[in-house]
């Protein structure tokens, strides 16, 4: 690991030590998304990567649940994150099952892709959303998923917990499907960020 201003990068990454400066990345997408934010008991951050969101969540939400399949950003967001951040070494998908990690840009630690595989060759625990938040007992105010074209996965899994929650979701929209999904349960589009978009229910 080594550190660019505050934050703990893995050694190979050159992509967020350039254009990751001072710590607080996305912090202008998050300030848009906090405005429609009722409910501060739980915030999940489901591609948390080192911890830039996890760490800008922990600052307004009682617990916040962080989720990075990576080994190498695991053990950054372990020293980025403060302690009252709950870490899980795993995936989000569809549906449980087991995965593998690939990446189109060695340099970019915010580039690995998940895919499901059969259990002999994933290395991955891959769970859904409603699965694992079923067990916090806490209402959802704010979801964030960057997962590399998975957020729709993300998004199906936690169907029941959207539509019961209504958090406010942060999605990077790689294609239209996310925005779709949300929109077809009830959510309104409320800002566009460049290639993030914030979704909330009416209230």
């Amino acid at each position: 690991m080594k550190s660019v201003d505050g934050i703990w990068l893995p050694d190979y990454d050159t992509h967020f030590a350039k254009h990751a400066k001072d710590g607080n990345y996305q912090a202008g997408v998050y300030l848009l998304a906090m405005r429609h934010v009722t409910s501060r008991h739980c915030a999940i951050d489901v591609g948390a990567h080192v911890g830039y969101w996890s760490r800008m969540m922990a600052r307004d939400f009682e617990v916040v649940h962080a989720f990075e399949p990576h080994p190498d950003n695991y053990a950054c967001l372990e020293t980025n994150a403060p302690p009252w951040v709950h870490m899980h070494l795993m995936g989000l998908g569809p549906n449980k099952g087991f995965g593998v990690l690939d990446t189109p840009a060695p340099d970019n630690s915010g580039a690995w892709k998940l895919h499901y595989t059969d259990q002999d060759n994933g290395h991955v625990i891959i769970d859904t959303l409603d699965s694992v938040v079923g067990m916090l007992g806490r209402t959802v105010g704010l979801l964030k998923v960057d997962v590399q074209d998975g957020e729709i996965g993300v998004l199906m899994g936690g169907k029941e917990m959207l539509r019961r929650d209504k958090p406010v979701v942060v999605v990077e929209e790689n294609n239209a499907q996310p925005r779709d999904f949300l929109l077809g349960i009830g959510a309104e589009l409320k800002q566009k960020f460049g290639r993030d978009v914030v979704m909330a229910w009416p209230r």
